[in-house]
């Protein structure tokens, strides 16, 4: 306890929890440390294990370049840590900030020691010199580092084996043998990282500075990459800028940047949702996705710039000007809507909020459909391909009520289904016609409320 204390008082490192205080109490030491709001990075494994989703691959990168930052103070300051392990990694800032803790085994050199040899720290963490009881400097905590980063991502150790004993164990770290990351989920940079830390030789290891060097790089800002030239819209958690996007060739572009970090997990859920399906339905009539990406409290979604703006924008400029559109603009409109419904529901998937507000104007008269936030991917099994698939949840929109959402707010129908898709379009239709909702005088409430108006203009419905 002393070495540690000695050690502590030595240190002062922003990524390095803070020592403020010691004293005794009836025979007993306390240490008065700085509390690290957020927990260990082991209780957020665990966390994410229990709710079957994994880490972005962001907080990996900053979380490295803090520990690694920690690492290399330590190194220069001739400190080995020797036990560096998710749960002695503590969490600040809603995660976007990691701390290095818990001094108890970690030994400072002498001007005149090079290296350690005693065999201390947990042995899943143990570096390959240890395992085989040679000498050993800062690159072992190097591979400590790269251990618990692996686990950040795949969410159990590397090494780790349901059957393992000590000495299966032993052979599986010497020989650097553990399950590769799949590329399909993590970035080519990032498993090459892995890789690097987790080499056997450490004399071919990568030093606290050069891990950190390498992880800065993949920090630097991607939103200085586009210049904000105008807004285009404004939600609860989120903002649409008009931008150019730099490394595009100047390509103007829509710069959705949604305030994920202050949503609750089924929100957020959506947002990436919302990101995946743009990726997956590239269609004509479906508004395009170029690229996302998070960056410290944002989800940035880059999209296609609609030039001409929202539908609605074009029905309240037809309206406030005494035109209406020609049958010819309806049908040529409805028909582009119809194509990229028909090309979701392909892929199973519903919008849920088919609205003018959602449907944009392009160039040379194409229309396409986007803002997927509320789009729903059901769950398919041959029962439901008889039954037709159907949602539980009620998500209205108020001009584009659907009879399946009211029965379900009733607990009549048990959900809806694509279908509710097609009556939504039929309400932009009436719309189209009339630029005005076919449902616009009796208001929602008489939906929510189980009620049905009086009558309806018989245009197209």
């Amino acid at each position: 306890m002393e070495t540690e204390i000695t050690i502590l008082q030595m240190l002062d490192h922003p990524n390095l929890i803070k020592y403020h205080t010691h004293f005794g109490h009836h025979g007993d030491l306390f240490l008065v440390m700085e509390l690290a709001s957020g927990g260990t990075l082991a209780n957020k494994i665990d966390q994410v294990k229990e709710q079957e989703k994994r880490i972005e691959e962001h907080f990996l990168w900053r979380w490295l370049c803090d520990v690694a930052s920690a690492l290399a103070y330590l190194h220069k300051r001739r400190v080995l840590h020797r036990d560096i392990k998710p749960s002695h990694i503590f969490i600040f800032q809603n995660g976007l900030q990691a701390k290095l803790g818990d001094f108890g085994l970690s030994k400072a050199f002498s001007d005149t020691t090079q290296c350690a040899m005693s065999c201390v720290g947990t042995p899943l963490y143990m570096a390959p010199e240890i395992v085989r009881g040679e000498p050993y400097s800062y690159g072992s905590d190097i591979w400590s580092l790269g251990c618990s980063l692996y686990e950040m991502a795949a969410l159990v150790q590397p090494f780790t084996r349901s059957d393992m004993d000590f000495v299966a164990l032993g052979h599986a770290i010497t020989n650097a043998e553990y399950p590769e990351l799949p590329p399909e989920v993590w970035s080519t940079d990032f498993i090459n990282m892995v890789s690097k830390i987790l080499t056997v030789d450490p004399l071919h290891r990568p030093s606290a500075q050069t891990v950190l060097d390498l992880a800065a790089c993949k920090l630097v800002s991607r939103i200085q990459d586009f210049q904000i030239i105008g807004s285009i819209g404004r939600g609860q958690f989120s903002e649409v800028h008009r931008a150019l996007w730099k490394s595009s060739g100047e390509r103007e572009v829509a710069l959705k940047r949604i305030q994920i970090y202050e949503m609750d997990d089924d929100a957020r859920s959506e947002v990436y949702a919302e990101a995946k399906m743009l990726q997956e339905l590239a269609h004509p009539t479906i508004i395009k996705y170029f690229d996302s990406f998070t960056e410290e409290m944002e989800m940035v979604i880059i999209l296609e710039l609609a030039a001409h703006g929202d539908l609605s924008s074009l029905l309240s400029r037809t309206r406030h000007g005494n035109r209406m559109l020609e049958e010819h603009q309806v049908w040529g409109i409805f028909f582009q809507i119809c194509d990229a419904l028909h090309h979701m529901h392909r892929h199973r998937i519903m919008h849920r909020d088919v609205k003018p507000e959602n449907t944009f104007v392009c160039q040379h008269g194409v229309v396409k459909l986007g803002d997927l936030g509320l789009g729903d991917l059901p769950e398919f099994s041959p029962l439901q391909a008889l039954k037709g698939t159907r949602s539980e949840e009620v998500i209205s929109v108020p001009r584009t009520p659907t009879t399946e959402r009211e029965l379900t707010t009733n607990g009549d129908a048990g959900g809806y289904s694509f279908k509710s898709d097609i009556w939504s379009m039929g309400v932009v239709l009436y719309e189209l016609y009339t630029l005005r909702s076919p449902f616009a005088d009796p208001g929602l409430n008489y939906y929510m409320l189980g009620l049905k108006p009086q009558h309806v203009d018989e245009v197209c419905l």
